[in-house]
């Protein structure tokens, strides 16, 4: 799976997109808890990089700020 990794900091939100070989988003958060450490994940945000769509009708989304899309997956984790 593509990720793109968030990681907020003093200066900033840094990110970096990357090849995991994993299947599931519960073994990305463990190899992330192992690279950060449980107590850094509050600070640790990811994104799933979903494969293209193939040819056809396509939805179309309103692009959304760093920001917005943070506070949206924040929301969804705490459900």
């Amino acid at each position: 799976m593509e990720v793109t990794i968030y990681l907020l900091e003093d200066e900033g939100i840094r990110s970096k997109t990357t090849r995991f070989p994993f299947k599931t988003e519960a073994t990305l958060k463990k190899h992330l808890t192992s690279i950060y450490g449980s107590a850094n994940m509050d600070k640790v945000e990811w994104d799933i990089i979903e494969p293209e769509e193939e040819e056809g009708l396509e939805e179309i989304e309103e692009p959304e700020t760093e920001i917005g899309s943070y506070l949206k997956r924040k929301m969804r984790r705490k459900k």
